[in-house]
């Protein structure tokens, strides 16, 4: 059954992506006292959520440079953030 096929997919694809927010979420409490370590996580994450919608869409057939574009611009927009919350310790 293809519909139950991609909707397992989908899911696996959103749970990675819940689990390794969560998990980075962690490792930035843990490494609070250390601002290069996080900020080369939080870089991590945003390459990492580019990398995953990129992927995610592309095994839907629906991958567009729209689509990646606005993926490349919220992982951009993790890693500015980050750069600035970090910066300002």
């Amino acid at each position: 059954m293809i519909i139950g096929r991609d909707l397992s997919h989908s899911l696996f694809y959103k749970m990675v992506l819940i689990i390794v927010f969560a998990t980075s979420l962690v490792a930035l409490i843990l490494l609070r006292y250390n601002a290069n370590a996080q900020f080369e996580l939080i870089t991590m994450v945003g390459v990492f959520y580019i990398l995953w919608g990129s992927l995610f869409h592309l095994h839907k057939r629906n991958l567009n440079l729209k689509v990646l574009g606005e993926y490349l611009s919220i992982g951009l927009l993790i890693i500015a953030v980050g750069f600035i919350l970090v910066g300002n310790k």
